[in-house]
């Protein structure tokens, strides 16, 4: 499960799905994320953390099209970062 926005920028329909990391494990509330990451400047404690975003254009195939191909993408990544892991 990843946030999802459907953008347009410049004319260019885009699909969007977006997600943050915050010490190996996903997170899909960015409020949650920042205030762990202030609440670490009080307690000296870091986080590793990071939002991973990736676009795909919105073509004439439509939405529904574009969610199929990211959803392919991030299910292969995935995969393969478990093998680089491993």
């Amino acid at each position: 499960m990843v946030n999802e926005l459907a953008v347009r920028c410049f004319g260019d329909r885009r699909l969007v799905s977006y997600w943050f990391v915050l010490d190996d494990r996903v997170k899909l509330n960015p409020y949650f994320v920042w205030s762990t990451r202030l609440k670490s400047v009080f307690t000296s404690r870091a986080f590793n953390s990071a939002l991973v975003r990736i676009s795909t254009p919105v073509e004439p195939s439509g939405l529904e099209a574009a969610r199929k191909r990211i959803n392919r993408f991030i299910r292969d990544f995935r995969q393969d970062l478990r093998a680089v892991r491993s």
